[in-house]
């Protein structure tokens, strides 16, 4: 996975840049999309009944939401 190739979360190593080597885009783990990534990685494999109202009530600080099967979610 190419994660934030030109940004602040991963780098290529000085030989590659200047195309003399092939190495593995360097990627620190704290950086936000890998962070991001692993976290939906889990939701996924989380049914969606479990978690998905929550998370909405929570964002829009309100009761709307109710536990339901949601038939066809993709994430």
């Amino acid at each position: 996975m190419l994660t934030e190739l030109h940004g602040k979360g991963g780098q290529v190593c000085e030989p590659a840049r200047l195309q003399q080597l092939r190495c593995p885009l360097l990627i620190r783990s704290s950086s936000e999309d890998v962070i991001t990534g692993e976290i939906v990685q889990v939701m996924r494999t989380i049914n969606p009944r479990w978690w998905l109202a929550e998370f909405l009530n929570v964002a829009l600080g309100a009761k709307r939401f109710h536990q339901q099967v949601y038939r066809r979610l993709r994430i």
